[in-house]
């Protein structure tokens, strides 16, 4: 069996290899990982190396927005003619069985959660606008909070790593003076899309002399194992990654014609502390 992740770097996704490989245990068959590095048509050039290899499944987990989309697609439609089973994880098109991810409506109900603290103050550190995990998370968020008469003062958009996350937050903080508390105003809350990018953002927040969660709130989304070694501990949605992993096998293995939605359930920590 074959599984495309865009960086298995990310513990989100060897979070989530490690699940698919969990889930393989039993079975006899081994699993092979490319890594894309979301380099263009690398996935597409995965999907034909597996294919070549003869492997009974494909799983491919990572976001959708891409401009080779279509030829994946295309490739995947092929695949299946001859008998192979491929399996998307995030956001599956109708025609591939898979795992998909509520991420709207979870980062909504994080949103919500952070408004029943009292929070009123929100910047949102997003990915790429071409990237759809990231921009569905966004506009959850965004939703929730326009729903409850707020209005968030900035969404800033920049790679979808930990590196990203720091250059958009110390940019910020850098041009305006907003980030500090200021009475009335209350205390700004950054939501990030992804959790590398949030312990991007909380390296900025410490190099531009400000304490989390005292002087500003953080938080983002995926609850990656890593979290667990950082202070203060960071409030995120949790995803369930490594069960996504093992479920998209028992996908692969059982019957054609399975969707499965996940959502994720908010993790209020010490980083949202009002």
């Amino acid at each position: 069996m074959g599984l495309i992740v865009h960086d298995i770097a990310d513990p989100y996704f060897s979070a989530i290899a490690h699940g698919a490989q969990r889930g393989l245990a039993a079975s006899g068959m081994q699993l092979m990982v490319a890594s894309t590095e979301r380099r263009r048509n690398a996935e597409a050039r995965a999907v034909q190396t597996f294919m070549s290899y003869r492997t009974n499944a494909i799983l491919i987990a990572g976001t959708r927005g891409f401009d080779d989309d279509e030829q994946l697609y295309s490739m995947l439609k092929r695949y299946q003619a001859n008998g192979g089973r491929p399996v998307m994880i995030g956001q599956p098109p109708a025609q591939v069985d898979g795992v998909r991810i509520a991420d709207r409506r979870s980062a909504g109900r994080l949103a919500r959660e952070l408004l029943r603290m009292g929070y009123k103050r929100f910047i949102t550190i997003a990915g790429e606008e071409h990237v759809v995990t990231s921009r569905e998370r966004a506009e959850g968020f965004k939703d929730q909070l326009l729903r409850s008469g707020i209005e968030p003062e900035a969404q800033l958009r920049g790679a979808f790593t930990r590196d990203g996350g720091y250059l958009m937050m110390a940019e910020y903080l850098r041009s305006t003076s907003n980030a500090l508390p200021t009475g009335d105003r209350g205390k700004l809350c950054v939501f990030c899309t992804t959790d590398v990018m949030t312990l991007g953002a909380l390296a900025a927040a410490r190099d531009a002399g400000l304490t989390v969660p005292d002087d500003i709130a953080l938080c983002g989304y995926g609850d990656i194992q890593s979290l667990n070694d950082h202070a203060p501990s960071i409030t995120t949605v949790r995803i369930p990654l490594e069960e996504i992993g093992e479920l998209s096998v028992e996908i692969a293995l059982g019957d054609p014609g399975r969707h499965i939605l996940i959502e994720g359930t908010p993790m209020l920590r010490e980083s949202t502390a009002t």
